[in-house]
Order: C-alpha cells, then sequence, then structure tokens
C-alpha cells in the first residue's frame, strides 16, 4: 500500500504513513510526490510513521536510492527535521541507519518509538 500524507500548518508539517508491505519503490514516490507537492514549503517538518506496517521489503542497500531522491529535493534543507517513528527493533535498525546515513544539510533526522515524543522534538499537535 502506498505511503499516504497530509499537510498542515500552511504546508510547513507533513504527516505520513505507511501501511501494509513497505517497499523501497513506496519511499521513493512518497519522496518524489512531497518533492512536487506546491503546498509543501521548504524546510518543513515530517513525521513519517511505520508503525502500521506488517512487513518492510525496505534494505541497508536500498537506502542509497532513497537518499539519493531525498537529496535531489530542493525544499529539503538544514531546517527540515524528520521524525521516524517505528513499533518493530528490525524497522528501528533500519531508521537508525538512515539517520545516520543523510547529510546533516538536507535533514535533521531521528527515530523514535512512540509518536508523542516524536510529535513533541517537532513541535507538532497533529495528527
Amino acid at each position: 500500500m502506498p505511503v499516504e500524507y497530509q499537510i498542515y500548518d500552511n504546508g510547513r508539517y507533513v504527516y505520513a504513513k505507511a501501511t501494509g508491505i513497505l517497499t523501497p519503490e513506496e519511499i521513493i514516490d512518497y519522496v518524489q510526490k512531497t518533492k512536487a507537492d506546491p503546498e509543501i514549503k521548504e524546510g518543513y517538518k515530517e513525521l513519517f510513521d511505520v508503525r502500521f506496517i506488517t512487513e518492510s521489503k525496505v534494505t541497508i542497500e536500498s537506502f542509497a536510492g532513497i537518499i539519493k531522491e531525498v537529496t535531489s529535493d530542493e525544499k529539503k534543507t538544514f531546517r527540515n527535521e524528520l521524525a521516524i517513528v517505528v513499533s518493530k527493533i528490525e524497522s528501528f535498525d533500519k531508521a537508525k541507519f538512515y539517520e545516520k546515513s543523510i547529510p546533516p544539510e538536507k535533514q535533521n533526522v531521528i527515530v523514535f518509538n512512540t509518536i508523542e515524543t516524536a510529535k513533541t522534538w517537532l513541535g507538532v499537535d497533529k495528527p
């Protein structure tokens, strides 16, 4: 199932939710959609929620393509904060790898295991 997202705070905050089986292609598709979405503003805050996936097909090797797509997004700057929320240890380890791999001038990334803590870090209250 594709990653679905909602835009809040006049394009300054995006909540994305992944469900079902998550693939690298779905993440890349999501990044491309948000990159092209004129409602989303440069330096936006982002919460990527993967607590509802049943399986992840994302591999460490697939992060190269994802990172390439993310770093080509001009809306992402050092002000762009990304909170990734996971519930499975396997997803946590992969998300931590992404956190360490993304250039800091493109995203400030932190992985969380509770959505409330992630929302506090981002300074948001939705969804």
